[in-house]
């Protein structure tokens, strides 16, 4: 019938469309620029695809459906055991919908790819299959060559490639090599010949570039495979120019796989860092010791990060990014059994097993005698390679696209027969069809419409940050209110963000002179309430994410100092609450110094406030507490710096300023550009009389940062001391150019110049202003 070729026809074209714009297309709107716009697109595209599928089913007298061979039959048991993993998940919503900021591993992507691997195995047929194959191969070379363009000369907002990280692309070029090495010989114009092994060329580039030995080693097994099993075929078919070009990428890898060096033109090819085999190992271990239900079904989907925060190696506290927390692992095979259990790793391990052993065969026994064989090798090929990677690579959302979309093109050579169906009665029919058709629309329109608000919220949530960022806190407050009150009320840190925008309001309250005293209190008071409430509401999301215990622990620990806080009829007591926020954190990611550092310094802060109050017993106590958890944070990670500087305080204020002296010599070595820590040592230095050595330090804060107003000030007040009066000078109108508005520093210029006392006529000698600065509130907040 025409009615239903036509349908099928339009069905075909979406897919095609999917093909050719799922791997280029980016929307650089809200946080996430690749994965939630790639996957809102193929919910658009999938939706037409299929109810124009299933309208042609209906047009026709019968159901006609393809026989699955077993992988593809596996695919049921791996979304069985997906969907017992999502609803035994820590956080079932988020392993559902997905996070904002990484949507791969969730329930909704993964039955789209599923549905998208049903649609190409029904829809084409074997002969089709080499128009769809260029699609896809013609978007990921655009891709590849935007990479290039960008890596010398970036240009692609906040991303490396269209499809993800470097890593990911360098295994995508892998996998798409040997499509493109062979399409020439499917093809039989000359011109378009050059032009697909210039692909090949561009994809052998990318993996150079990137320099991965996992990579080269997989793009060598990928040549020498095809050298085993295909050489004679590119003898017949492509001559001397192609057997060349295979031979030049081999030595060429082998080359740069036993001497790694970079060559000056290759580009900077930008870090793509994932935790190691060992740490994900630790990770599996430690999900596994929490019982039959974790071992099972695992933490769910999407939630590789809390297990990673609870069992994180100490080890891994003395690399640079100690202080990462990572969505995903650097196994996709071992990041699944975390987060989805034995069950799902099981399924997943069959689907790969006999996925890769049927592609291997096809590899073996190819005879290359017709096209569609050399369709099969070149699938076949890719999809063994795909299966391989799993186990060395974590696979992004671009990456499961094309891996689902090779398995039904591969799976398409398997004929397995026909599945057929009539109805006696067309009422019937129609009927069932109808109710089909009718359940399809409202399931996929009421998916595309709940994330489609999810984006909407994530762009709304970016743009309140921009603003923040810009000092615009009353309207970021206003834009990410509206990102939950209009969009999406489900994520733990829109409310966690909006928490600190609410404490960064309340510090500018004090600047509005035009407010009495009376309204700044009660402005004051509902900012701090919409605050608490909001951070309350983090917490209760996800009570198992350290952030928002370690951003709850921060909000409070800024109000230290207000002895309680009214809310609902309750006393809040921030000091308390900071403990309970940190020690909360501790529990959570005991591997980590940060949480333990940052209950030190809350310690310090309280410790401070009894010293205010002259209560000496109380004051050295909770140093005492803050001397014990600041000691287990350098014993996790030894060069933490601001562990310390923060011990270097507490010495301080005990009286011990040499120990403070030495912590703050170890905390220099380790924070090499910090310019806070010499200023500090100098102040010790000069409380102590120590001239010269105060000196030094003050020198080398200024010379660290040069716009360090206290430095110069600290230096003008040691060139004085030593009678050294026109270096004081000097300083002191270095300081007058940063603080033109500084009517004390403008007296003391005027006193040298008179030869008069440095603090003559000044009530308050700037100075003291320096030493009651809380020092612990200088150091950068790290989180």
């Amino acid at each position: 019938m025409i009615a239903n070729t036509l349908f099928f026809r339009i069905n075909k074209f979406f897919l095609y469309l999917t093909a050719f714009f799922l791997p280029l297309f980016f929307l650089p709107l809200g946080q996430d620029f690749l994965e939630f716009p790639k996957q809102l697109l193929l919910i658009i595209l999938l939706f037409f695809s299929l109810i124009s599928w299933t309208i042609g089913q209906i047009i026709q007298d019968k159901i006609i459906i393809k026989k699955g061979p077993l992988p593809f039959f596996l695919t049921f048991f791996l979304l069985l055991s997906f969907t017992v993993s999502t609803f035994f998940s820590l956080w079932p919503k988020a392993s559902f919908f997905g996070w904002p900021l990484d949507i791969t591993d969730s329930f909704i992507t993964f039955c789209l790819f599923l549905l998208l691997c049903f649609l190409l195995y029904q829809s084409f047929q074997i002969s089709e299959i080499l128009k769809f194959l260029f699609l896809l191969l013609f978007s990921v070379t655009i891709s590849a060559t935007l990479t290039i363009i960008h890596l010398y000369r970036p240009f692609l907002p906040n991303i490396v490639s269209t499809v993800g990280g470097i890593n990911n692309f360098s295994l995508l070029a892998v996998v798409f090599f040997p499509l493109s090495f062979f399409f020439p010989f499917l093809i039989e114009k000359k011109w378009l010949k050059i032009f697909f092994f210039f692909f090949s060329f561009l994809f052998f580039i990318i993996v150079i570039f990137v320099n991965s030995k996992t990579t080269l080693l997989f793009f060598i097994l990928t040549l020498f495979l095809i050298s085993i099993f295909a050489l004679k075929f590119i003898w017949e078919k492509g001559g001397v120019f192609s057997l060349f070009l295979l031979m030049f990428f081999l030595i060429i890898s082998f080359f740069f796989l036993l001497f790694p060096f970079v060559p000056k033109f290759f580009p900077n090819i930008p870090l793509d860092v994932a935790p190691g085999f060992d740490c994900e190992m630790d990770i599996l271990k430690g999900t596994f010791s929490e019982g039959i239900k974790k071992s099972i079904f695992g933490s769910g989907p999407g939630t590789f990060v809390f297990p990673f925060s609870k069992y994180r190696p100490r080890d891994l506290n003395q690399d640079i990014f100690w202080n990462l927390r990572f969505s995903r692992g650097n196994s996709t095979f071992f990041d699944w059994l975390i987060t989805k259990g034995i069950f799902g790793g099981v399924f997943l391990s069959l689907l790969l097993f006999f996925g890769g052993h049927s592609a291997f065969l096809n590899i073996k026994n190819n005879q290359f005698q017709k096209k569609e064989e050399i369709i099969k090798f070149t699938l076949s090929l890719s999809l063994f390679i795909f299966v391989l990677s799993a186990l060395f690579y974590t696979f992004n959302f671009s990456l499961w696209f094309l891996f689902w979309i090779i398995l039904a093109m591969t799976l398409l050579f398997r004929r397995e027969g026909l599945i057929e169906i009539k109805f006696i009665h067309s009422l019937l029919r129609r009927g069932f069809f109808n109710a089909i058709l009718f359940i399809f629309i409202i399931m996929i329109l009421g998916l595309l419409f709940v994330q489609t608000k999810k984006y909407l919220a994530n762009i709304y949530h970016l743009e309140g940050i921009k603003l923040s960022q810009e000092g615009k806190i009353e309207q970021a407050i206003s834009l990410i209110e509206k990102a939950i009150g209009n969009f999406d009320s489900n994520v733990d840190f829109y409310y966690r963000d909006l928490s600190q925008l609410y404490l960064n309001y309340v510090s500018l309250i004090p600047q509005r002179d035009y407010l009495t005293d009376d309204q700044k209190k009660q402005l004051t008071s509902a900012a701090l309430r919409e605050g608490i409430e909001n951070l309350e509401k983090a917490v209760e999301l996800a009570p198992f994410n350290v952030v928002n215990w370690n951003i709850r622990g921060f909000f409070y620990r800024n109000l230290i100092g207000i002895k309680a806080i009214k809310l609902n009829g309750k006393e809040i007591f921030p000091d308390k609450e900071a403990i309970v926020s940190y020690k909360k954190a501790i529990e959570l990611e005991s591997s980590s110094p940060f949480s333990y550092g940052e209950l030190g310094r809350v310690y310090i802060l309280m410790a401070q406030e009894f010293d205010k109050q002259k209560l000496e017993k109380e004051k050295q106590e909770y140093l005492s507490l803050a001397l014990e958890y600041l000691n287990q944070s350098v014993n996790l990670k030894p060069d933490y710096a601001l562990a310390h500087y923060l011990l270097a305080v507490v010495y301080d204020q005990q009286g011990k300023t040499d120990k403070a002296i030495e912590q703050l010599a170890i905390a220099k070595i380790n924070a090499v550009f910090d310019a806070g820590l010499p200023f500090q040592r100098g102040l010790l230095f000069w409380r102590k009389e120590k001239i010269d050595e105060a000196q030094k330090e003050f020198e080398e804060a200024s010379k660290k940062l040069p716009g360090f107003s206290n430095a110069h000030y600290m230096l003008g007040l040691v060139y004085y001391k030593k009678g050294e009066i026109e270096k004081a000078k000097a300083e002191f109108e270095k300081v007058i150019q940063l603080n033109p508005e500084n009517n004390e520093i403008k007296k003391i210029l005027e006193n040298l110049e008179k030869g008069l006392p440095l603090f003559e006529g000044i009530t308050t000698p700037p100075q003291s202003l320096i030493e009651q600065l809380p020092p612990e509130r200088e150091i950068k907040e790290r989180q």
